[in-house]
């Protein structure tokens, strides 16, 4: 509104009088403009997208164009107010929802992660490491000390005795903790990685340091204890009312027999990969990533791949110490550890992020569970790729198909690539849905 003063002493509005004033005619003053249409535009609390309302909805419910589900109208204190022209309008970006920029350069620059699987692809194709030649090496090197392990495999007693505490041609020694130094640097690259070439969405690297710690300890000691309780629910009866909790517990610890006995096939230890070993390190990184939207916090997409990519990480990193500390020091020569720390740490972490990308698609369906068996099928519709590209990777390995398992890791690089594009334009489209006319929305 303009309020002027006019010389009979009336001060009247001029948008709702522009002939002049009312009292005696006379206009003060040029016409008043047209009024300009306010806006209020907010972020939707599921999904994060930027929705649009008139000024005179505050307070009412509009269902938002991405995932359908009402959001409130907040005040114009509360949400940054613009207003609508003839021109064309930016998006004003705000402190809980930035807003999405295009990922020009990084679209291409983010394949430069296939560069992980550099080292596999040596391993693979290169000289295989004879580990029996360099133990029966180490043994006529010293004979005194090794005599009582002549004819035996690896084993600790023979490791603490020897000088070094390693077999010929290990890196490392039995004793060592230079492992932690690799798992460090490891997770740095992969960090300076997300920053400089992946957009983060909405999310922060405090969350990202946060939901990767979190995976690479209390999430792997959770895994450890369903793996104890599931192998130990083998051996107990399946009746009473722990039925409901003991038959899936005894499932997964047949599974997990399934998949390490080196008498079975390739299919049936496959089916114990998938359903053991892919299921329930696939679960517990998507841990977080469940948490986040079962609070109804907005993700975007790019926010939730980040998330994902972050709990792979951490997981690859703790679980690459752990093997440092059980099976590499003292026996493994230098090509094992850059597999583990590289090409094993980008994989998981493309799995975990394939599984983020079909979680933010169907984060409704993480809404409303309130008894743990509810969770059973959003569980496998969103985990069902990367345990199934899991599984198959493991089984190759154990069965020294080392081709299938580098085909493997390439082609579930491809796909989340593929997911992530695909997913990205989606959340274009939404966005434009719910701009105004001549407003500008980001790729």
């Amino acid at each position: 509104m303009r309020y002027v003063d006019c010389p009979c002493g009336l001060n009247y509005d001029a948008q709702t009088s522009p002939a002049g004033c009312p009292k005696c005619g006379k206009t003060s003053g040029p016409a008043a403009p047209a009024p300009v249409e306010a806006k209020i535009r907010f972020a939707c609390p599921v999904c994060g997208l930027r929705l649009t309302a008139g000024a005179e909805s505050v307070g009412r419910t509009i269902d938002c164009l991405a995932c359908g589900k009402p959001a409130t109208v907040p005040a114009a204190s509360t949400a940054p107010v613009t207003t609508r022209a003839a021109s064309t309008v930016r998006r004003a970006p705000s402190a809980a929802t930035p807003a999405a920029r295009p990922d020009g350069w990084r679209s291409i620059a983010r394949w430069s992660l296939l560069a992980a699987l550099v080292p596999l692809a040596f391993y693979t194709f290169g000289t295989p490491d004879d580990r029996k030649a360099r133990v029966e090496e180490t043994r006529k090197l010293h004979p005194e000390i090794t005599k009582p392990f002549r004819g035996k495999s690896i084993s600790e007693p023979e490791l603490a005795v020897l000088p070094s505490h390693r077999y010929e041609g290990a890196m490392l020694s039995r004793m060592t903790k230079a492992h932690w130094i690799m798992a460090i640097l490891s997770a740095l690259i992969f960090w300076e990685f997300i920053l400089i070439i992946q957009p983060m969405g909405n999310s922060t690297s405090r969350q990202l340091w946060a939901v990767g710690v979190f995976t690479g300890t209390i999430g792997i000691f959770m895994l450890l204890v369903i793996q104890i309780v599931a192998i130990i629910s083998t051996i107990m009866g399946t009746g009473g009312c722990l039925a409901i909790i003991v038959i899936p517990l005894k499932f997964i610890g047949y599974s997990y027999a399934a998949a390490v006995n080196p008498d079975t096939g390739f299919f049936i230890s496959m089916i114990g990969f998938t359903f053991g070993v892919g299921l329930m390190e696939e679960f517990f990184k998507a841990l977080p990533i469940y948490w986040r939207f079962r609070r109804s916090a907005a993700l975007d997409v790019r926010g939730a791949v980040v998330w994902g990519l972050a709990t792979g990480i951490g997981f690859g990193v703790s679980e690459g110490m752990s093997y440092c500390t059980s099976f590499y020091n003292g026996i493994s020569s230098g090509g094992m550890y850059v597999v583990r720390f590289s090409s094993c740490v980008a994989l998981h972490a493309v799995w975990s992020a394939t599984a983020a990308i079909l979680i933010w698609k169907q984060q409704e369906s993480l809404h409303g569970l309130e008894r743990w068996y509810h969770w059973i099928p959003p569980v496998f519709s969103t985990l069902w790729i990367s345990m199934i590209l899991h599984g198959f990777y493991d089984t190759a390995l154990k069965k020294e198909h080392g081709i299938a398992a580098l085909a493997s890791a390439i082609f579930s690089f491809a796909l989340f690539f593929w997911m992530y594009d695909l997913d990205k334009k989606v959340s274009r489209i939404a966005r434009e849905a719910a701009a105004a006319p001549g407003e500008e929305v980001a790729a």
